[in-house]
């Protein structure tokens, strides 16, 4: 994660300059984080140089280029390569219709780059004001973009927004299928415990190492539901998590015991895979309608 996701957020597209190898094989930036007693010693005159330089060419391009680029087919390819049409229809999403508003999408996306590389690359004295309206419609999209087609995994990871709720889906698949056949751990790391930490974006770890009240006061400070209003970076990114908190310790219990009797708990991870489904089912089609929405706004 890094600072300039809020603006992202918030429908301002902005510039990353990603941490490179300015100095070393892991990058000077990637290992120095600047603190209250940075000094000489945590400086490098040629990272800084490279900021200045980097930046500055950004500004005179920004200056001289009447259409901002937003290349929203690398959204679409986004959206391509979330799309698992297996889970799509064990949810009865719609397959047929996410791919049709997904082609839209993408014709729009690249007739608008054509419309700015027209205006970027004219000498019409008009080119300015051309520049300046498309990206008015280059903002409106992007916005629609960040509030309609883009999700957060529990606080940190930046996904399509149905993404959550697949990962979820194949965990729950698989320790269902686990625990049916006795499975709680292997060492291929496929078994029922081995998968299980990993529900809700790695959130289900918590059960391993903290209290229950921990795991809900942690769960409720990043859910939408308990934070209404609530300016968060990730205010309504978030997806509804399972809750199978309870299935998880007794997994846990029962390994050491030597339990085999699995039938509560896949019962709670059962009814967790339905609900996760409904909400999968209902947020492709809400991603089908918003790809619509923005083709629309890009034609």
């Amino acid at each position: 994660m890094e600072d300039g996701i809020s603006y992202r957020f918030a429908g301002v597209p902005y510039f990353i300059n990603v941490p490179g190898t300015q100095d070393g094989e892991d990058g000077w930036i990637e290992m120095h984080y600047h603190t209250p007693s940075d000094d000489l010693s945590t400086y490098s005159a040629d990272v800084m140089a490279t900021n200045i330089n980097t930046y500055g060419i950004l500004a005179i391009y920004l200056d001289q280029t009447p259409a901002m680029m937003v290349d929203f087919t690398a959204t679409c390819d986004d959206l391509a390569e979330a799309e698992v049409p297996e889970y799509f229809e064990l949810a009865g999403a719609d397959v047929d219709a996410y791919e049709a508003a997904l082609e839209a999408f993408y014709e729009a996306a690249e007739a608008w780059n054509e419309k700015i590389d027209t205006v970027n690359s004219s000498d019409a004295e008009d080119a300015a004001a051309q520049g300046a309206a498309l990206n008015q419609t280059t903002h409106t999209a992007f916005k629609a973009v960040q509030d309609q087609l883009i999700g957060v995994i529990a606080s940190s990871d930046v996904v399509v927004r149905h993404v959550g709720y697949q990962e979820n889906i194949e965990l729950l698949l698989c320790i269902i299928d686990d625990l049916e056949n006795g499975v709680l751990g292997n060492e291929e790391g496929t078994g029922a415990l081995d998968l299980a930490w990993m529900l809700n974006g790695v959130r289900e770890y918590t059960a391993y190492i903290f209290s229950e009240e921990t795991v809900v006061n942690a769960t409720e400070s990043i859910s939408q539901e308990y934070n209404e209003g609530n300016m968060i970076w990730g205010t309504d990114k978030g997806y509804v998590n399972t809750n199978t908190y309870q299935a998880t310790m007794s997994l846990l219990a029962k390994a050491e015991s030597g339990d085999t009797d699995f039938s509560d708990e896949i019962a709670i991870y059962s009814a967790a895979l339905e609900e996760q489904l409904s909400y999968y089912a209902a947020c492709i089609a809400a991603e089908t309608e918003a790809m619509n929405t923005v083709a629309g706004i890009l034609k």
